[in-house]
């Protein structure tokens, strides 16, 4: 789930930008592991 700042209309051609980002939340039956190494770097690669 992600909240992002402004109006929907803003994002019907586009996904948001990083700086565009209120809230993101990730709800996975996953790793800890993965998720602390892997998807951090990837996340901070993209901004978020």
């Amino acid at each position: 789930m992600v909240l992002v700042r402004g109006e929907r209309h803003m994002y019907l051609e586009r996904h948001p930008q990083p700086h565009e980002l209120a809230l993101v939340v990730e709800v996975a039956d996953s790793i800890l592991q993965r998720d602390r190494s892997i998807k951090k770097r990837l996340y901070a690669r993209a901004g978020v």
